[in-house]
């Protein structure tokens, strides 16, 4: 996804494409750290849950 949003000839709005590379990079970030047994899972879920929620039109957000 990172690779994808980065790419200046996608569609997406800078701002949108930013957030999503961040995002990216979090969940990244986070999955090394539970697979090292460093941490929890529970961000992971919690960003999952959101776009799940999201793409079904109940995020509630902006």
């Amino acid at each position: 996804m990172a690779a994808e949003v980065a790419d200046r000839n996608n569609a997406l709005s800078e701002d949108l494409r930013a957030r999503l590379f961040y995002l990216s990079e979090f969940v990244g970030y986070q999955t090394r750290k539970a697979l090292k047994g460093q941490g929890g899972v529970a961000s992971l879920i919690e960003v999952n849950t959101a776009v799940m929620r999201g793409l079904t039109g109940q995020g509630g957000g902006e």
